[in-house]
């Protein structure tokens, strides 16, 4: 199991998330951690804008397709076993998020707080709280907030079956 310091994600999530050298060069912790960071905050970013722009959501849940074809053309290509892993890992992270966005677009969330929103699990990143107690990443879902404790059980290369992830099988 690979732990990493949190400054460490933090600084590769400003400058290395979604390149293919953040992906093949770091632990499988890392990619899978920063990857919820940052799905969380682009899909907060688009349910914010669908006021300002009503098709927000679904331009964000084309560019998590877009990102998904990169991933798997990636995954296709000359990899050694465990950055393979790494990568399903992520595919299969993503796939769930894309759907989860697809629910949100069919339930026309344009709010924060609707619970559709709520009720997932969502990853965030605080510098505040990383400078004032070393502990920067979070995790909340409907009022629950529970510090990241960097729990990890590797790379996980399936999904429980389920409606929405079935037809992705």
């Amino acid at each position: 199991f690979f732990f990493f310091k949190q400054k460490t994600a933090y600084e590769m999530l400003r400058s290395l998330v979604g390149s293919e050298m953040c992906i093949r060069d770091s632990c499988g912790q890392v990619v899978a951690t920063i990857a919820q960071v940052m799905w969380c905050l682009g899909t907060e970013t688009s349910i914010a804008d669908v006021a300002v722009s009503g098709s927000s959501m679904l331009e964000w849940y084309e560019e998590n397709v877009a990102q998904i074809q990169q991933l798997t053309e990636l995954v296709r290509g000359k990899l050694d076993p465990i950055k393979r892993k790494i990568i399903v890992a992520l595919v299969t992270t993503d796939v769930h998020a894309r759907d989860i966005i697809e629910t949100l677009v069919l339930a026309n969330v344009s709010l924060l707080t609707d619970f559709n929103w709520q009720k997932q699990l969502r990853y965030y990143w605080d510098e505040e709280d990383y400078i004032q107690k070393n502990q920067g990443c979070h995790i909340r879902q409907v009022a629950a907030r529970l510090e990241y404790g960097c729990e990890y059980i590797g790379p996980v290369s399936y999904t429980h079956l389920t409606l929405p992830t079935k037809r992705n099988v």
